[in-house]
């Protein structure tokens, strides 16, 4: 048991382990082997310990479990009464203690799915008996688990009915019979699962059975394989019937493999052996299929399934997810190091397929055998399959309770196979209402392990010229500096959490290492300065049409001019004038001229009528330039200086000009470039660049009003993950009905350098990236590689965000007749309502009753507002049906409809130094106090 919770230190792990080995061997050799506390511990070793280092050790151990539950005769009744003169029958009622019972069910469900997963003989077999003793618990209740053991049995024991169909070989049958006892297999988990006496997400071992179960319903024929294996070496008799396969079995595939797709961040260690076997057999399958459903004809049928199932993302996915697990400071040989390694592996063999089959003009409806590694079972001694991109033994992950008993998972397949309904319940949070931000302390050690982990990553790309997940980049040539800055009050005077520098052997010839105060050319990124200048010094002013400061555009007169006066401020900051790229009138090094501006752009054709659709123009931001001259009566660089350099002590920030000596590496700039100084002409560094940030975050020189309305998307994009903002380019993280998080990005680029510059407000971070290589084309210096990188502070800002959520607000509060229990969750952000009691009454039950929700379907969550100040955080309260219908396959979240609607309620936090100390809600007249 020890060993099995030690599973996030490996040493710790396999050590105990080891101990634990030794045990069981000097219980062999002396005799006392087969007692119960012997098996219990086999039994947890099996299930939890993560460290496994080849299938044998797992099916010896499997094998030792089977030989004690014979030897004790545990499968039987202790006193079988064969011989009474009652009538001499078989007694199947259950007479061994809880403990034996709960022995034999694990043994078996552990047994038969390693058998039909593994393509291993049965050990131990499905009896009345060992149902019996399963309902017998499940009566007793004395575990919060037992419930599940009559289900858990009766689902294992469909799934061995479905291999033990498959593999039928009488060569008389013409299919009738197998595809009339599927249809019977079919309908009796489908009763199962309409008759769950509790929630499917409750149980995960559960929840997977019937996922495999499905996913070899949608496999099966007669006599095949059980996972529909034979189906890859074997072309199909017609394509209908092939289209129908693909439909189920990739909508299966994507059922089980979304167990991880949406499990939150940090619970991947807390799945079992048996789940991440689950998943290796999922993932395999389910790049095949989609090789199989892009060749020919196909591809247009299945192009939804694919693109649903989406496996080149989702490799990706998993890789960056799973290398994240580990940390900074695991050792080499913890298990996720092993599980990343090949999912890679993976990833590169099905892109190389995706390759060839692009190239591939003559590729046919069902791939040859010889098109990918053979996918048969083999007999080696491992039980595994060994031509597999992912071998079994370092899939065995998982352990400890968290997730078994905070399930977030429910994504069982409806009656019908469309994939869009293979959505699990998470709680639909108001837009950015999901933690409040965390608590940026350079001190703590998450912090210190985020800085050295990312220094980790570049020092590696650096020695090694790039890496296999992220990419190439030229070490001779590309010199680059990175920054994460954080928004927090307390970080005014140095908000830089992270920073890294490096200058290639090339710029060191002529150039001094770069730092935080070297100054580097931004180029589009000056359009987030020129926008942040006119709400500083001008106001919104969004819906005032540019005529009103440039009042001579509405006298231009051509069929083709743009509709000046329809031209609002907001549109020109907002990327949807219509206008076209650039007036060709400017250069960015000097200031640029009005009227030969008018001259050359005033009656040059837009692209579309303004307020149509995101376009980039640069004229458009020399236009605001131009409007800020008029109205102020000073030039470009002054108001600069004034509204935002001096204020914010931008010391190493200005404007290109002919005497920029300071620039690094000046000698490969050129500022004659044709182009808008108003888009194009900020240059600044990584101090100058953080101080802007973190003042955007604080509202240093907007109102809190105002800043809310800037950093926000404005407009959408043809692209569901991109979005548009003044100026933003909105990247939208986010999958199915999780919510969305808004990571507010600007890229620009200028002759030799690039850039990049980011605020989460989510998070209340931001970052910058700036670079040179002198080698490169002008504008293609691509940062994608340090951008990837960067990227990932999300991921890590969320799971600090929600331990900071579960420190300082989750526990237990008591008023003088109220109690309340708040906590954080796996299906969801904010905090679930546990327990809220008033006067004797329970708040759920009686706001379940009058919603017309069922109590155990009612989701109660409060989430965190913005509505606080230093001494009270207010929450506010969204309730959620979690058995309702998915709507027509689509992932309906309509709660911003629904706040206080039918039950209006707040949660006031009484704020102490590190965690609340009470609480209030107003509309229940209620006053409670921290009690744990």
């Amino acid at each position: 048991m020890l060993a099995a919770a030690s599973y996030t230190d490996v040493g710790t792990q396999v050590a105990l382990g080891n101990i634990f080995k030794q045990i069981v061997a000097v219980r062999m050799v002396d005799g006392d082997f087969n007692q119960l506390d012997l098996l219990q511990g086999l039994l947890i070793h099996v299930a939890w310990a993560h460290y496994q280092p080849k299938p044998k050790r797992y099916i010896q151990h499997l094998h030792l479990i089977t030989s004690i539950i014979s030897d004790l005769r545990l499968d039987r009744p202790r006193k079988p009464k064969l011989w009474s003169a009652e009538g001499g029958r078989y007694q199947n009622k259950p007479d061994w203690q809880p403990d034996e019972m709960r022995a034999l069910a694990g043994a078996y469900y552990l047994s038969s799915s390693s058998s039909i997963i593994l393509q291993k003989s049965r050990q131990v077999f499905n009896t009345t008996y060992l149902l019996a003793c399963c309902e017998h618990l499940a009566s007793l209740n004395q575990y919060p688990t037992d419930k599940f053991l009559p289900y858990i049995t009766r689902v294992q024991t469909l799934i061995e009915n479905i291999e033990d169909l498959v593999c039928k070989t009488a060569t008389t049958d013409n299919g009738l019979q197998f595809f009339t006892e599927c249809q019977e297999i079919t309908q009796k988990c489908l009763d199962i699962k309409s008759t769950l006496p509790f929630p499917l997400s409750e149980s995960p071992p559960l929840l997977l059975q019937i996922h495999i179960l499905e996913l070899m319903l949608s496999q099966s024929s007669p006599r095949g394989t059980a996972f529909g294996l034979d189906k890859f070496q074997n072309p199909f008799q017609d394509e209908t019937t092939l289209n129908e396969w693909l439909s189920t079995s990739m909508s299966a595939t994507r059922s089980l493999i979304g167990v991880i797709l949406v499990m939150p961040q940090g619970e991947e260690v807390a799945m079992s052996n048996m789940g991440w076997i689950m998943m290796n057999c999922a993932l395999n399958l389910a790049v095949r299929l989609d090789l199989i459903a892009a060749r020919g004809s196909l591809s247009g049928f299945t192009q939804q399934l694919r693109r649903f199932l989406d496996m080149g993302h989702t490799l990706r996915q998993l890789v960056l997810r799973f290398e994240a697990v580990p940390g900074p400071d695991a050792s080499a040989d913890h298990p996720f190091h092993g599980i990343v390694k090949r999912i890679r592996r993976l990833e590169n063999w099905y892109l190389s397929q995706v390759a060839q089959q692009t190239a591939d003009s003559t590729s046919s409806i069902s791939p040859s055998s010889g098109s990918q590694p053979s996918i048969s079972l083999s007999d080696h001694t491992s039980g595994m399959p060994v031509s597999m991109p992912l071998p079994y033994q370092n899939w065995n992950m998982g352990g400890g309770s968290e997730w078994y008993q905070n399930p977030d998972l429910d994504i069982t397949l409806a009656q019908t196979t469309t994939i869009e309904e293979d959505i699990s319940f998470f709680g639909c949070a108001p837009l950015g209402a999901y933690y409040p931000p965390p608590t940026i302390d350079m001190a703590s050690k998450p912090i210190q392990r985020l800085a050295s982990d990312f220094t980790k990553k570049f020092d590696d790309l650096i020695q090694n010229g790039g890496s296999d997940k992220y990419g190439p980049v030229n070490v001779n040539t590309t010199s680059f500096s990175v920054v994460i800055f954080g928004g927090d009050e307390k970080l005014r005077d140095d908000p830089i959490v992270f920073e890294y520098h490096y200058t290639s052997p090339e710029d060191q010839i002529s150039n001094k290492n770069l730092t935080l105060t070297t100054k580097f050319p931004v180029g589009d990124v000056t359009m987030v300065f020129t926008v942040y200048a006119w709400l500083a010094k001008m106001g919104e002013q969004w819906e005032t049409p540019i005529t009103k400061y440039l009042p001579e555009l509405a006298d231009v007169e051509s069929p083709y001019a743009p509709s000046w006066t329809d031209i609002t401020i907001g549109a020109l900051a907002g990327q949807v004038s219509g206008l076209s790229r650039e007036s060709n009138a400017c250069v960015v090094g000097e200031p640029c001229d009005w009227d030969s501006f008018k001259e050359a752009f005033a009656t040059k054709s837009p692209y579309f009528l303004p307020d149509t659709t995101p376009v980039v123009s640069y004229a458009a931001w020399q236009l605001l330039v131009f409007a800020m001259e008029r109205e102020a009566g000073d030039d470009w660089s002054y108001i600069l200086e004034e509204t935002l350099l001096r204020p914010l002590n931008l010391t190493s920030s200005g404007l290109l000009s002919q005497d920029s000596k300071e620039i690094f590496a000046t000698e490969s700039l050129s500022t004659s470039i044709i182009g808008e100084p108003g888009a194009l002409s900020f240059v600044s560094s990584m101090e100058d660049l953080a101080r802007a940030g973190h003042s955007m975050l604080v509202s240093d020189l907007l109102t809190p009003a105002v800043s809310r309305r800037w950093l926000k998307s404005y407009a959408d994009t043809s692209n569901l993950r991109n979005g548009v903002g003044r100026p933003w380019e909105v990247y939208r993280a986010g999958q199915n009905i999780r919510p969305i998080m808004d990571a507010l990005t600007k890229a620009g680029s200028i002759g030799k350098y690039a850039s990049y510059f980011g605020l989460t407000t989510d998070f209340n971070a931001g970052f910058a990236i700036l670079a040179h290589d002198s080698t490169v084309e002008d504008r293609k210096l691509d940062l994608n590689v340090h951008a990837d990188i960067v990227s990932e502070v999300i991921g890590h800002l969320s799971q600090f965000a929600a331990a900071d959520t579960k420190a300082r607000y989750a526990g237990q509060f008591k008023g003088e007749n109220s109690m309340a229990s708040f906590n954080t969750t796996s299906d969801g952000h904010g905090l679930v309502v546990q327990k809220l009691v008033i006067d004797g009454v329970n708040v759920k039950d009686r706001t379940a009753q009058k919603l017309g929700i069922r109590s155990s379907d009612l989701d109660f969550r409060v989430y965190p507002t913005n509505v606080r100040d230093e001494t009270h955080h207010q929450f506010v309260a969204v309730f959620q049906d979690r058995s309702a219908l998915i709507d027509q396959g689509t992932p309906t979240c309509i709660t911003w409809q629904e706040i206080g609607a039918d039950v209006e309620m707040f949660v006031r936090f009484n704020m102490g130094a590190r965690k609340v100390v009470g609480l209030e809600i107003p509309q229940l007249d209620t006053k409670m106090k921290r009690v744990d």
